[in-house]
């Protein structure tokens, strides 16, 4: 088996899995240099705190929305796109002119997770440049990799301490009983 396939196993296994949600979208980096277009079922979409994320982007946590390798497609400035290696597994797909991420995965891995304050959606069309809100049903679902928070996050989204369903914990970090 596969790295691939196993990591689709490990996420579908884990409970995590938004593949009834579909998105439809186009994204770019700062510069523009590089445009893609996002269309089919979200793998996950999920505010992460592992420290793959927060070395990164130097942010925590850091929202992700995955989707698979083939729904996302570049449509501008493909040449600009660079994958560098980073924490652990993990890889990062940079534009090379502006230094914007533009999506980032473990080695092999059959989804790219793509940052959200870099997609556009149709329903924004023609509304003021500074709507930036995602649509309602885009919105982060959960707290993963929890255990490695830089501050608490006191809000109603379920936590949990790794990867995947088991651990979920309060606000503070407190195992919730089952």
């Amino acid at each position: 088996m596969c790295i691939r396939d196993r990591y689709q196993r490990r996420v579908r296994g884990a409970g995590i899995s938004n593949m009834a949600q579909v998105i439809e979208a186009t994204g770019q980096c700062y510069c523009g240099a590089v445009k893609f277009g996002v269309n089919g079922p979200v793998v996950f979409n999920l505010l992460c705190h592992c420290r793959a994320c927060q070395r990164s982007r130097s942010s925590c946590p850091v929202h992700l929305l995955a989707v698979g390798v083939d729904a996302m497609r570049f449509t501008e400035g493909e040449e600009h796109v660079r994958v560098a290696k980073g924490y652990g597994r993990m890889t990062n797909a940079f534009c090379t002119e502006c230094g914007a991420g533009v999506y980032q995965c473990p080695e092999g891995a059959g989804f790219r997770a793509l940052f959200p304050p870099s997609l556009s959606f149709p329903e924004n069309e023609g509304r003021d440049e500074k709507i930036c809100q995602l649509p309602e049903s885009l919105r982060p679902t959960r707290h993963v990799n929890y255990e490695n928070r830089t501050h608490d996050a006191e809000d109603s989204l379920p936590k949990f301490l790794v990867f995947g369903p088991d651990g979920e914990v309060d606000n503070s970090g407190n195992f919730l009983a089952r």
